[in-house]
């Protein structure tokens, strides 16, 4: 859900035109295999590591490339950031604290990391997937409450939401219009489960409009044969698909300027 929420605020204040500039800041542990070097070691899902061996690591690929060349059995120390759940799901992160790990020779069969300079098998494994950190300087603090809400899947319909509330007229052109999917930072909406169940809901709510992904149509039409569905991979095809129902293209309440500046 932090993920969800990060990636609709940011593409939300850059689709009415503001900048808002992202920093590479370590990498972020999706994975962790167990057992393993990095689950011995205490680490978890949601972790950063920003530094090895004390030098710094600023994405996936750094930490990829510092690891890369060591022999199984190396001892190495590193800079985490530990992430914190509260009990209602929301992430933050603990200052940073070192965490010593022993790696281990890689199983047999394991694919190369596909990093840019790094070349060849690992010699050493720790047992975790990695993708970038990156902070985000948005334009202004956004608060969405997301107590009763689960997992991703909302993210197209905040994005949406966000762009209606930071525009001057309405993208939807007056009509109420219900969304499901999931949104990352550049703007991909993906695939989500119980559309059928959720055209439903959206019907019984009073909603004609329903977009979904692409890959997800049929199963809305199957759920509300009433419903008009547009079927998107992209933000952009979702405002464009409104701009069609009547709405107007995001146009920002205030000039845009570089976030931060």
């Amino acid at each position: 859900m932090r993920d969800a929420q990060l990636a609709a605020k940011v593409e939300a204040f850059r689709s009415v035109g503001w900048r808002v500039p992202g920093t590479r800041a370590g990498a972020t542990l999706t994975g962790v295999v167990v057992p393993s070097p990095a689950s011995r070691a205490g680490l978890d899902v949601g972790d950063v590591v920003t530094a090895v061996g004390g030098r710094p690591i600023v994405d996936a690929c750094g930490l990829v490339a510092a690891l890369h060349g060591l022999a199984p059995g190396s001892v190495v120390r590193l800079g985490v950031r530990p992430v914190r759940i509260s009990s209602t799901g929301v992430l933050s992160w603990r200052p940073v604290r070192r965490v010593t790990v022993t790696t281990a020779a890689p199983p047999a069969g394991a694919a190369s990391s596909g990093c840019a300079g790094v070349s060849g098998p690992d010699r050493s494994f720790l047992g975790v997937t990695l993708e970038d950190d990156v902070a985000y300087r948005l334009p202004a603090t956004v608060r969405i409450d997301t107590a009763n809400i689960g997992g991703p899947s909302a993210g197209l319909a905040m994005t949406l939401t966000l762009i209606d509330l930071l525009s001057r007229h309405s993208i939807t052109g007056g009509h109420d219009v219900a969304a499901t999917g999931t949104i990352a930072v550049g703007g991909a909406v993906g695939p989500v489960g119980g559309v059928a169940e959720k055209a439903v809901a959206v019907e019984r709510a009073g909603a004609r409009v329903f977009i979904v992904p692409r890959s997800e149509v049929r199963a809305a039409h199957s759920g509300a044969p009433g419903l008009r569905v547009f079927g998107v991979t992209t933000l952009a095809q979702a405002l464009a698909d409104l701009r069609a129902l009547g709405g107007v293209a995001p146009h920002p309440l205030t000039a845009p300027r570089t976030a931060g500046g």
